[in-house]
Formats: structure tokens, sequence, C-alpha cells
């Protein structure tokens, strides 16, 4: 992306307008100077760190761009409104006519992204603000006032729209969503700890462990959760799985279980479905509880999934 640095320099030194070309070449030699040094210093100093993002980028990211991609066609016509997308294009119209030179600064890492095939929208998303400024500089020339309206006003709304009865929608039946429900679920409840048992699937997607401190987000409750017992049963070192960083995560210290034969009046089990039947070991442990609640939203789509199911020691007198 910083390969738009020396187009902003040819552009102002072939440039009629100030400042001149001897001037330009100065200022481009001390500010590349500058920046080398710059980096050249945090590169020493953060050295073991750089290594492992690189290796990381190689053996992670890398392999994964191969598995999923989004097209240009649902990136500029749907992610980006159509008019936007057709208003940056006239733009281009407009900068070759008027012969702007200056146009290829906000053009240039647009075109790289599409000479390049770059397609996953989180690494392009930087270029989005530019397709903004393209989009603004070919609504410059459109005549008439009330269409430069017409424009704006649909690209707006129709975004908000989307946002609110498409994305959201969608969102809230999420998995995940269980997490949340839970949480606040919890905090109904008169206990003040909640204990959560984790059971992994046959074959997970990502390590369920994750979804501990998530339920903790959504609930003022003391949660307590030992790794020890419930995550290491079904763990596979999956290199390159897409939830890489779901193995690799350990939860805080502050979660842990004080001791064997303590445990708080409310059991929280996290499963990838409330179907899922529980181990030997659970089934002594939530004896004298009941299942009193269970949060199993699936919205069919992604792999990595969690329900929730809530067992609470019923007392004597509790209708």
């Amino acid at each position: 992306m910083l390969s738009v640095l020396p187009v902003i320099y040819f552009v102002f030194a072939f440039s009629k307008e100030e400042p001149k070309t001897r001037t330009c070449i100065s200022r481009a030699v001390v500010t590349a100077s500058a920046a080398c040094l710059l980096i050249g210093i945090f590169l020493l100093a953060n050295y073991h760190l750089i290594r492992e993002q690189i290796g990381l980028l190689l053996s992670y990211q890398k392999p994964a761009l191969e598995r999923w991609e989004e097209s240009f066609l649902s990136t500029f016509l749907f992610q980006i409104h159509p008019l936007v997308t057709a208003t940056a294009l006239y733009s281009g119209y407009v900068a070759v006519k008027k012969r702007d030179l200056k146009y290829i600064i906000i053009l240039w890492l647009v075109l790289v992204i599409v000479l390049l095939q770059i397609r996953r929208i989180r690494y392009i998303i930087m270029v989005f603000p530019l397709i903004c400024l393209m989009a603004s500089y070919g609504l410059r020339y459109v005549r008439s006032t009330e269409a430069k309206k017409v424009f704006v006003s649909c690209a707006v709304v129709s975004s908000l729209v989307i946002a609110s009865f498409a994305y959201l929608p969608f969102l809230q039946k999420l998995s995940a969503e269980n997490l949340k429900k839970a949480g606040e679920f919890l905090d109904t409840r008169n206990a003040s700890e909640v204990e959560v048992y984790i059971l992994q699937p046959d074959d997970p997607a990502g390590n369920l462990i994750v979804t501990v401190p998530l339920i903790d987000l959504f609930t003022r409750k003391t949660i307590l959760h030992n790794d020890d017992l419930t995550s290491g049963q079904t763990k596979q070192a999956v290199w390159q799985s897409p939830l890489r960083f779901t193995w690799q995560f350990r939860n805080p210290s502050y979660y842990r279980i004080p001791g064997i034969g303590w445990g708080p009046h409310i059991v929280a089990i996290v499963s990838e479905s409330a179907r899922d039947p529980l181990p030997p070991y659970l089934n002594i442990r939530l004896a004298g509880l009941e299942l009193v609640k269970s949060f199993d939203d699936y919205e069919g789509i992604f792999r990595f999934r969690s329900s929730v199911r809530v067992y609470e020691k019923r007392y004597e007198g509790t209708p």
C-alpha cells in the first residue's frame, strides 16, 4: 500500500504547478530517508515479533486467501452502493478529459487491488475512502443539483435499510447470540457465581473455550471455569484452521475453580448443540440440579456454533 508514495512524488514532479521538480526531489529524498531510518530502527527493535508475524502470514493468512474470497461484483455493487461505484467510474472519464494527473494518486491503490486480484474485503478496506473521493470527484461535474441529492440520498438510505433489515436480523440469529442471551439470563438468577463447562464436538471447527470470556462479557456474575477439566479431551492442533487462534487461546487464571468438592448452585454448559449428550463426569456434577433454560439458536451457515444450557439447584418451595 505504500507504493502510492512514489506515485505522489512522480505526479508532483511532472506537474506544471508548484513545487518545482528540484524541490520535489529534495522533499522526496528527505522523506524517504527519514522513513527508512525509522522503519529500520523499528525492525531491529522488534525483530522477533516481526519474524513471528511474517511466519503467521505465510503459514496461516496466505493459505486462507485460497479458501475464501469475495468477488469484485459483490464488493463494488453490493458492499458499496452501485451509485457510488458508478460516479467513481464517471470520475475517471472526467479526470482523463481534464488531464488531471493528481487523480492518479487516488486511483492508484484501486488499480493495484484490481490488477493483483486482491478480492478479500478485509485486505482492501483501505481503498474504500479512495472510492468515496473518486465518487465525490465525479459528482462535482454532475450539473444537476437535484441529481446529486438523489445519488447521495439513495446511497445513504439504501445502506441504512440494508443494515437495519438485512444485516441486523441476520446477526441476531447467529449462534453467538446464545452466549449473549445466556449471560443476560444468568443476571436474573440469585446465585453470584456460575460454573462453566465446555463440551467439544467430535469434529470441532474451533475451540469452544473462547466462549467463556464471551459469556462473562454479558453477565455481572462471577464466571468460574477450569480449562484442564474440559478443553483437553478432544482438542486437536489444526495449524491452518481458520480459527487457529481459538486453539492457542488460554483463559485467564482468575476463572479457575477454587478446588475439588466446591461448586456454585448454577452450572452453564457450552456445547455445539443443546442436544449433545453429557459425559458421565458432568452427570455426576449436575446431581441435584435441573435444566432451567436452553439457548440453541443456529443460523445454519457457519460451522463454528455454540449453545448454552443452564442448570440450577432447585430449592424446596420454589415453583
